[in-house]
C-alpha cells in the first residue's frame, strides 16, 4: 500500500522529506478548516512526493522548489516550453525519467518546465499559469483530458479563490512565497 511504502521510506529520506501526493483541492479544504487563507497550486517542495502504483512500482519524485515534478535547477535555465494540465502531465504512476517534460526534453534537447498537477481542472491550471509562468511570448502547451478536466472544473468553480484567478486580471496570491514557507 501506498502507506506502508511511505513507512518504509521515512527511515531512507526523512519524514520531512517525503509525501504522499494529496490532490490541491485536499490541501485547500485542509487549510480551510486550519484557518489559512490561500489555495495551493502544487506539492510540498524539496521533497520526494509518492504518486501511486500502477504499474508494479511506486511512482515518485523529487518536487522542485515550488512543489512540481522537475529538477530543481531548471528553474534557474532558460525555459523553452511550459507544460501545464492535470495528472497526464504531473507525471503520476511513471518514473520521474518518464514524465512527458522530461520525455520531450529528450526528443528535442529544449528545456520544457512541468506545471502540470493531477486532479485539477481550467480554474487551478489558469492559477497556476498566472502564479508560475513569467512575462510574455512564452511557448505554453496545456493539455485536456475529456475524462475529468471538466468534471474538476466544475468542483474548482465553486472555490472562491479560485474563481478570482478568473474574474479578476489583476488577482495574484503571489504563491511562490507560500512554497518557501
Amino acid at each position: 500500500t501506498k502507506k506502508k511504502y511511505y513507512l518504509d521510506n521515512v527511515q531512507i529520506y526523512g519524514k520531512e522529506n517525503i509525501v504522499p501526493y494529496v490532490p490541491i483541492i485536499k490541501l485547500y479544504n485542509y487549510g480551510v478548516s486550519k484557518g489559512y487563507s490561500f489555495f495551493p497550486l502544487s506539492g510540498k517542495s524539496n521533497t520526494v512526493t509518492v504518486l501511486c502504483n500502477e504499474g508494479g512500482f511506486w511512482a515518485n519524485y523529487k518536487s522542485d522548489r515550488y512543489g512540481f515534478n522537475n529538477n530543481d535547477d531548471f528553474w534557474n535555465k532558460s525555459k523553452d516550453v511550459y507544460l501545464i494540465g492535470d495528472s497526464f502531465v504531473h507525471g503520476s504512476c511513471v518514473k520521474s525519467k518518464h514524465n512527458i517534460a522530461n520525455q520531450l526534453k529528450n526528443l528535442t534537447n529544449k528545456n520544457f518546465l512541468n506545471l502540470g498537477m493531477g486532479d485539477t481542472g481550467f480554474l487551478a491550471q489558469f492559477a497556476i499559469f498566472k502564479e508560475y509562468i513569467d512575462g510574455k511570448n512564452k511557448k505554453i502547451i496545456w493539455f485536456f483530458f475529456e475524462g475529468n478536466d471538466l468534471s474538476n472544473t466544475a468542483k474548482e468553480t465553486k472555490n472562491p479563490i479560485l474563481k478570482k484567478y478568473f474574474t479578476d486580471i489583476n488577482f495574484y496570491q503571489d504563491i511562490r512565497s507560500y512554497n518557501k514557507i
